[in-house]
């Protein structure tokens, strides 16, 4: 901070990694690196200001929707890589509610299920006692629908099933998590969700509801992980929704 202070005014660096004329220009970018994740670029002709989250590449606007109610907060972002969970614990009482988006998840082992669960507490301590329950509707490519549910408490929230491996195809999925910092209310999930199914190679949609009974807890984490084997690869950003 010292040496920071000494440098002129003149002689600062500019706060922004990357510039680009437009949308056209900033998305057509390629070549980010992992080194790259988390800077900030500025667009000229409406001099809106992005940061990079994915290299392939995702950009997230700051600042954007004027930070009124309803407006999204990137908060963090994991990236499998042979994972075996993806936890995300930047939860704070800032945001009742938020939104995971996992993007291109591909599990190591064909046939496993999607789970998510949450933490009772910032060490982070993770609930896997039968205090979830979950229902799910379903249609695949073939016009094939139906509902499936948990058959009584379970030990996590089940938001996709019997992933396929098959080259091309991953997981992915929009949850909208509600009241996960209210200390008296359940902890509920809305997931829609896009996946190849392996026992009959069919493209499905399910569209999952649940809830946790964290009683007079606060949800303190999320994870995401299989039930069993790695995740692979794929991302996963969380968003803090806004109240006001």
């Amino acid at each position: 901070m010292t040496d920071h202070k000494l440098i002129t005014l003149g002689e600062r660096h500019a706060p922004f990694q990357w510039t680009y004329a437009d949308e056209t220009e900033r998305e057509a970018a390629t070549g980010f690196t992992a080194d790259d994740l988390y800077g900030f670029a500025l667009q000229l002709d409406d001099f809106s200001v992005w940061i990079l989250t994915a290299t392939t590449p995702t950009w997230t606007e700051m600042g954007g929707g004027g930070g009124g109610g309803g407006s999204f907060v990137f908060l963090e972002q994991h990236i499998a890589s042979a994972s075996a969970s993806l936890d995300f614990v930047l939860l704070s009482d800032t945001y009742n509610d938020y939104l995971l988006k996992i993007t291109g998840l591909i599990p190591a082992s064909a046939g496993t299920n999607l789970r998510l669960r949450f933490a009772t507490d910032a060490t982070p301590t993770w609930d896997a006692g039968s205090n979830y329950r979950w229902t799910r509707q379903y249609w695949n490519s073939d016009g094939v629908e139906g509902s499936t549910g948990d058959g009584g408490g379970d030990t996590n929230i089940q938001i996709g099933a019997v992933i396929a491996t098959t080259a091309g195809w991953s997981f992915n999925a929009d949850i909208r998590l509600s009241n996960l910092r209210h200390a008296t209310l359940y902890k509920s999930l809305n997931s829609k969700a896009e996946q190849l199914i392996s026992s009959d190679s069919k493209l499905y949609g399910i569209h999952t509801v649940g809830f946790w009974n964290g009683g007079s807890s606060k949800a303190f984490g999320i994870r995401l992980l299989m039930s069993s084997g790695n995740i692979t690869s794929g991302a996963a950003q969380l968003y803090g929704i806004l109240d006001s």
